[in-house]
């Protein structure tokens, strides 16, 4: 934390994320996780996902990328699947594809992107 400004650092925000994700009253462990349909689609997606601005803006390598591998990875075990990003979240977008093709996922999560 920065008490100066009252912000919080890369590396504190990665942890706190990692560390929500894997409390089940909070994470998407429950039996009936809030869903929402995609007007076009019809798919049901969980209301609460993942934000990638500022947190995961990480050098390719390192330890703010392990911790944001860590938090990507708790947030997907938990049974979290929108990951949403932007183009002008710095590298925050091509870490998130780094991240997912470094773990392998057996299921595919959704990822929201705007421009």
């Amino acid at each position: 934390m920065h008490p100066e400004d009252n912000r919080i650092s890369r590396r504190d925000a990665l942890w706190l994320i990692g560390t929500l994700a894997s409390v089940p009253a909070i994470a998407f462990a429950a039996a009936d996780p809030m869903l929402r349909a995609i007007p076009r689609t019809g798919e049901k997606l969980p209301a609460l996902g993942l934000g990638t601005w500022q947190v995961l803006d990480v050098p390719s390598s390192g330890n703010d990328y392990e911790a944001a591998t860590a938090a990507v990875r708790s947030f997907l075990d938990s049974g979290g699947r929108v990951i949403d990003s932007s183009p002008m979240y710095g590298r925050a977008e091509e870490r998130i594809g780094e991240i997912l093709a470094d773990i392998r996922l057996a299921a595919k999560p959704f990822l929201a992107t705007k421009i």
